[in-house]
């Protein structure tokens, strides 16, 4: 609010017109050995937030990152985990938090150079996608997608839902995905090898 007198300002209040706070949360969930931690690891963070709102509502985009032991859980049912994490924040902020975005961007803990050194299929097959991703890889793969990419629906190599599968820098996030899904599956003791 600004006070004026005689034309000039005297004072100047802030006040605060706003009715919903906005927060993006990153969570290191390096520590995590199953989903319920990763629950318990995104609650003070919602705490936190909740305290700087000032009784407005909360809207959270929420991240969870890291190489940990719950990945495979969460890549498992991810739905679920997403679910776990929503109600959670809903609780917490007595109806007043919306998680408007839920991103589960963790990894197994694996080490994969020595994986990668294995003399059977499974090395080979992890040595193979590591070599997509190197230049010559990548251009070799663009190569091979192209006449895909060319059957695709116009609204698929167009505009802002294309798939983009020409461009390297969306090729190698593919190729992460990729490996974040194929690595456990292929070390786990309940793996299909």
């Amino acid at each position: 609010m600004v006070t004026v007198e005689s034309g000039d300002v005297t004072s100047l209040e802030h006040r605060d017109l706003d009715v919903l706070r906005w927060a993006a949360l990153s969570i290191d969930a390096s520590d995590a050995k199953d989903g319920d931690d990763i629950v318990e690891l995104v609650r003070p963070a919602i705490r936190r937030e909740m305290q700087t709102c000032d009784g407005r509502l909360l809207a959270a985009r929420l991240k969870v990152v890291g190489s940990c032991k719950a990945h495979e859980e969460l890549s498992a049912d991810p739905a679920k985990w997403i679910n776990e994490l929503r109600a959670m924040a809903t609780d917490e902020g007595g109806g007043d938090v919306w998680l408007e975005k839920v991103q589960l961007n963790t990894g197994a803990q694996i080490d994969l150079e020595e994986a990668q050194k294995r003399q059977d299929p499974v090395g080979d097959l992890l040595r193979f996608v590591q070599e997509l991703g190197n230049e010559d890889g990548l251009g070799s793969l663009t190569a091979e997608l192209e006449e895909l990419r060319e059957k695709l629906p116009v609204e698929l190599r167009q505009g802002a839902m294309s798939l983009n599968l020409d461009k390297p820098e969306t090729l190698r996030e593919v190729l992460e995905d990729v490996h974040q899904l194929l690595v456990p599956l292929l070390l786990s003791k309940g793996g299909p090898l």
